[in-house]
């Protein structure tokens, strides 16, 4: 007896298949996901005023030592446009950048 659809046939569709799925994982892995709306939201909402400036407690590093003094001791006019609504966004502390 014969198949009915041949060997070659049958592999071809596997594999087509298989291309496909593929395919379609990769798309979906590449494409951005969705953020969550609210967790984005309460990062760039304040919640103390003075949020953002600096905090002498979560500078460790001698980068975030340096821009708090730069913070305290430099006049604001010397610094360029901060993005601080970014930098909240980022979760990046103002005395780091």
């Amino acid at each position: 007896m014969t198949p009915d659809v041949p060997l070659g046939m049958q592999l071809a569709i596997v594999s087509g298949g298989l291309i496909g799925l593929g395919l379609a994982l990769l798309v979906i892995r590449i494409l951005p996901a969705e953020p969550d709306l609210a967790d984005a939201l309460g990062r760039l909402t304040p919640t103390r005023p003075g949020s953002g400036t600096a905090t002498t407690a979560a500078a460790t590093g001698g980068k975030e030592q340096l821009g708090l003094w730069a913070i305290r001791v430099l006049p604001p006019a010397m610094w360029t446009r901060t993005p601080t609504k970014e930098l909240v966004l980022l979760r990046i502390p103002l005395a780091r950048f």
